[in-house]
């Protein structure tokens, strides 16, 4: 049994300027990540940032996913399922704000370990009391990654509204 984390990252929720410092992060202060796993809507210009990010990671998994209500959860719900029946893996990481992923990380056997990234700024005081509550080590990637320069926060947001407007658009 491997005790390599899996990596699960929802990229309709998490801007991809969290990734390198965030997965730094876990391979110091956990263990290494034996697998990368990137889920979004990936045929869309909405994660064209995480495309091109995905490209510097080695051996990264996509899953692409449909404009369809909880599809990404969806995928990496079945991937995590997956890893832990099959393939006896016990360790995951997921790069998520978004409170769905109460539903990977409940639905697992108690022997799982489970460890969510989230951003401060976008998850809901419920959804962290509810991990607390869970006992589910929570990590703010915000703090991971450290505070931006106002010139680095202003592409960040400019790349992200480009690439909304733009999708939405299509």
């Amino acid at each position: 049994m491997s005790t390599d984390y899996i990596l699960l990252i929802d990229g309709d929720n998490v801007n991809c300027s969290y990734l390198f410092p965030f997965m730094k992060y876990i391979e110091s202060h956990f263990g290494p990540i034996a697998e990368t796993h990137l889920f979004g809507k990936l045929k869309s210009s909405y994660l064209d940032d995480w495309k091109a990010a995905s490209d510097n990671v080695p051996d990264i998994n996509t899953h692409v996913t449909e404009n369809y209500k909880n599809s990404t959860d969806i995928q990496m719900v079945l991937v995590a399922f997956q890893k832990y029946f099959s393939e006896n893996q016990r360790h995951f990481v997921i790069l998520s704000s978004d409170s769905d992923m109460i539903s990977v990380s409940a639905g697992l056997p108690s022997d799982a370990e489970v460890i969510i990234g989230y951003s401060a700024r976008k998850a809901s005081a419920k959804y962290l009391a509810d991990l607390d509550s869970r006992g589910i080590k929570r990590i703010d990637i915000d703090s991971v990654r450290g505070e931006l320069t106002d010139s680095e926060l202003r592409s960040i947001v400019n790349k992200v509204i480009k690439t909304y407007i733009s999708f939405k658009l299509s």
